[in-house]
């Protein structure tokens, strides 16, 4: 996975940031993780543009995967040298807005929603269309929403 296509767009929001020191939560964080932190600053850089898409466009990511969240130290620790302390605090009270979950740490995800990952995952590997096979296993209406991740 590559992180370079997200650096142009964070880089059109704030030329002032290093490239080093945008990717300095490479050095600790795997491939995936560095690819979720840019997403969530791209994200909120843009956030002025449209608030509620930014919100929703969070909580699909976060939604839609099996990965821990993110804590206030990781979140700190990735942008120190991008972000005035101001700016993290903003960007973390961002962030568990959108997803509804606080944490100094990051923490793992609830069984429930890796259970919702892993149906999704497997109707996508049987190259079922989510929304309609979803709605062919027969779940109730309101885990049906779930599955699908409606908000």
């Amino acid at each position: 996975m590559s992180l370079v296509p997200l650096q142009p767009l964070i880089f059109f929001y704030r030329s002032d940031m290093s490239h080093e020191a945008l990717n300095e939560h490479t050095k600790w964080a795997t491939t995936v993780r560095s690819h979720q932190l840019l997403q969530l600053l791209c994200i909120y850089l843009k956030r002025n543009l449209r608030v509620s898409a930014a919100f929703e466009a969070l909580q699909y990511v976060w939604n839609s995967t099996a990965d821990p969240f993110l804590g206030f130290e990781e979140i700190g620790k990735a942008f120190e040298r991008v972000l005035s302390p101001e700016e993290v605090d903003d960007l973390y009270s961002f962030y568990i807005q959108a997803v509804r979950k606080f944490a100094e740490e990051s923490q793992p995800r609830s069984l429930e929603h890796i259970c919702r990952i892993n149906v999704r995952r497997i109707l996508l590997e049987c190259n079922r269309w989510i929304p309609d096979a979803v709605k062919q296993l027969g779940l109730p209406s309101s885990l049906q929403s779930y599955v699908n991740l409606q908000m």
